[in-house]
């Protein structure tokens, strides 16, 4: 059946009873598959990250990129925890990577706070690099939301 205007009209006017069937089976086209799912995980260390006595975040981290993924506990994170998983990694790379999609602008809010300064950007996300927490985000104590 070929669609057209007038096809559509005819169609809308007869309660659509004179459709053919456009394909037999309806099924959702995946974009990559389980295995290459996992494979993109490959080399990525995952960490949970505790504070109050329960999980509270969870890090993800492949050299010096880092991702800081927050539960929802209702507990803010305290500065010295998000400093403490900072610092592991720049006292071993020497600096810190991460990117935020640009419409997310609490988490650049965030980003900022604590030091790290964009880089770049792509068509979805700002990359940021921080080589050093600042004042407060380290070894000192009190809370920040992210």
């Amino acid at each position: 059946m070929r669609y057209s205007a007038f096809s559509l009209l005819k169609q809308g006017l007869t309660g659509n009873r004179g459709w053919t069937q456009a394909w037999r089976k309806a099924e959702p086209k995946l974009f990559i598959t389980r295995a290459q799912y996992f494979q993109q995980l490959e080399g990525w260390d995952i960490e949970t990250v505790e504070f109050g006595g329960a999980i509270g975040a969870i890090t993800i981290t492949k050299g010096p990129e880092m991702h800081f993924v927050t539960l929802d506990t209702g507990k803010p994170i305290p500065r010295r925890v998000v400093g403490a998983v900072l610092q592991k990694i720049i006292d071993r790379h020497g600096y810190s990577l991460t990117k935020t999609p640009k419409d997310d602008h609490r988490q650049h809010r965030f980003n900022r706070l604590i030091g790290y300064f964009p880089v770049g950007e792509d068509l979805y996300d700002i990359h940021y690099r921080i080589e050093r927490p600042r004042l407060g985000y380290q070894e000192r104590t009190g809370s920040c939301l992210s």
